[in-house]
């Protein structure tokens, strides 16, 4: 009796353990080894978080501390998230960033840039794949979505993203409202909001632009998009952020003028 009431407890405890989502974390660091970003992705849904997700941290004299608290991570192509059911498929070895170069005009012309790289591919359920390419430097860190070429070309539209930036429930921001849309804006010229609460909504629906600063326990946060193609758009916040979680809003439909969907679509 005793045994069969160890084989039972041992056969229950492995089901439990098999019922236990997968995660998988890829970890970049800094040069300095001063700031690192996490990518977090698990197999199965939990209620606690997302499913692909990252988070920033730094290193101090004190211990690790959040820059970004976990945030959410996918875009949703043709109105078909593609951040539900990922399965990663690879990961690309580790790549070393030095590049050089000159500015027209700023208080630094010279630049050397020195930072690590890194690319992590998953596959959802319709054999779509979605990259993710991470950057960090000493002073910053950067991720973008890629969708590797599949052969073919049908075209694909992206019609949203899940995309959030956590910076956590208390702190202060410096944070512009996005304009109302008109003929002549958004033009960015309305007034930062200075020192306001964290998660504070916006003074209109059309919610806040970037770049947006943020400071936290001594901590402070710059937000800001990069490299943007014609073939894309340029992005703003939504306008509220529940928590301190800033979620990325496209361009409102109006900024179109009539000449197009602001849902940007390519093969």
């Amino acid at each position: 009796m005793k045994n069969l009431i160890c084989i039972s407890l041992f056969l229950s405890l492995l089901s439990f353990m098999n019922c236990q989502p997968e995660i998988k974390k890829w970890e970049l660091s800094s040069p300095d080894g001063n700031l690192m970003i996490r990518l977090i992705h698990q197999q199965e849904k939990r209620e606690d978080g997302p499913r692909l997700s990252y988070e920033v941290i730094m290193k101090t004299g004190e211990g690790d501390r959040s820059v970004l608290l976990p945030s959410e991570l996918g875009i949703i192509i043709d109105a078909d998230s593609l951040s539900e059911n990922l399965h990663f498929l690879s990961e690309e070895n580790e790549v070393e960033i030095n590049e050089s170069y000159d500015l027209v005009t700023g208080k630094k012309l010279h630049i050397q840039n020195t930072g690590y790289g890194k690319t992590v591919i998953f596959r959802d359920a319709k054999d779509r794949q979605l990259a993710i390419d991470l950057r960090i430097y000493n002073d910053g860190v950067g991720f973008r979505y890629r969708l590797p070429e599949s052969g073919n070309d049908s075209l694909i539209t992206v019609t949203g993203e899940i995309t959030t930036f956590n910076v956590g429930k208390s702190g202060n921001a410096w944070i512009q409202p996005y304009d109302t849309v008109t003929t002549y804006t958004p033009a960015y010229e309305p007034f930062y909001g200075n020192r306001i609460p964290v998660g504070s909504h916006s003074p209109g629906q059309q919610g806040w632009a970037f770049p947006a600063l943020f400071e936290n326990n001594g901590i402070w946060i710059l937000l800001t998009e990069s490299n943007l193609g014609k073939n894309f758009y340029g992005a703003h916040l939504e306008p509220s952020a529940e928590d301190g979680e800033y979620r990325i809003r496209l361009p409102e439909k109006e900024e179109a003028m009539d000449t197009g969907p602001v849902e940007p679509t390519g093969s």
